[in-house]
């Protein structure tokens, strides 16, 4: 287990990969590696944020919830078909464990 500095240089780290690829989402980029880097950077951050490990109120963590099940469905429905169970798997998986 990482000790508090490091577990804080995580935390750091993911939100500054988290803001960068937002960045691009907002420009219009919608390649499906992108959106999965996102659900994947959300889902960390929410589940080190269960542990106590990336301070988040109550609000944003029902937000970058929501956020990250709605990507799945824009991934499942639209952007990665060819994976359609597996992210419509994962939309379930995040309302079951983070709704």
């Amino acid at each position: 287990m990482l000790d508090n500095c490091e577990e804080s240089e995580a935390c750091s780290v993911r939100r500054g990969c988290l803001s960068f690829c937002d960045g691009l989402y907002d420009k219009g980029a919608r390649a499906s590696y992108l959106l999965a880097a996102i659900v994947d950077l959300l889902v960390d951050t929410l589940e080190e944020e269960a542990g106590g490990e990336c301070g988040a109120g109550a609000g944003e963590r029902k937000d970058a919830a929501e956020r990250a099940r709605m990507l799945c469905e824009d991934l499942a429905g639209e952007h990665d078909v060819i994976r359609r169970e597996y992210w419509s798997f994962m939309a379930r998986d995040l309302a079951r464990r983070f709704s």
